[in-house]
């Protein structure tokens, strides 16, 4: 009785033993994603604005200072203004905002009370178009535009004219500065977020608008 009591333990054991080995062989323990690598990995249309501006930000020797990744608070305050907006609206941005009435304008910012909204539930200051730089100084910054964009011309197209529109602040050619006696230098968090909207209900129109937020969260660190 006891033998087989001892070869019962043994067996269970060796049993354990093996199960422990082939969970180690074949399915290792996945890392650790704060260890060893770059968590701010940029999807989505963040991403394909970071591609955008990669050629210009090496050139510039700054690439280390932008970050491209998707924000989805910044999709949600998107998504909660666009959904406030009635169908006449959205016509006149159509008819307004995008040349001959989905022409070859790509894309152009949007002012008033969509941009407003907009500054208010995403916690931006002002407009990205009025300046990168407003000031010296070491408090983080949010800034940034809503774009409207004729939803048959390609996003890629879309992201090539918003990145021409801000060029010049990639090359951080003002990022440096002085507060007070402190030298600054700052880095930068990129967000895109897009909302399309069909527009299947206006018998003259066909396709969709997209409105797009791009947003530049700027932190002073120091030198």
């Amino acid at each position: 009785m006891k033998l087989k009591k001892i070869a019962s333990l043994m067996l269970a054991g060796i049993m354990a033993v093996s199960m422990l080995t082939a969970c180690g062989e074949g399915n290792p323990a996945p890392e650790n994603p704060g260890e060893g690598e770059n968590n701010n990995t940029a999807s989505g249309y963040s991403a394909m604005l970071g591609e955008k501006a990669a050629d210009t930000l090496n050139k510039a020797d700054n690439a280390d200072l932008f970050t491209f990744a998707d924000n989805a608070d910044d999709q949600k305050a998107l998504n909660k203004v666009v959904a406030t907006l009635n169908q006449d609206t959205i016509l006149e941005f159509v008819t307004n905002y995008t040349t001959d009435n989905f022409g070859e304008a790509a894309a152009t910012t949007i002012r008033g009370g969509v941009q407003e909204d907009f500054e208010e539930e995403a916690g931006m200051v002002r407009p990205l178009a009025d300046g990168w730089y407003a000031g010296n100084d070491i408090n983080t910054t949010k800034i940034g535009d809503v774009w409207v964009a004729n939803g048959n011309i390609s996003m890629d197209n879309v992201m090539s004219t918003i990145f021409e529109a801000y060029k010049d602040g990639f090359k951080n050619e003002d990022g440096e500065g002085t507060w007070q006696t402190v030298d600054l230098s700052y880095d930068f968090d990129v967000a895109v977020s897009v909302v399309n909207v069909p527009l299947s209900a206006y018998n003259e129109y066909t396709g969709s608008v997209n409105f797009i937020a791009v947003t530049v969260t700027r932190t002073a660190d120091y030198v």
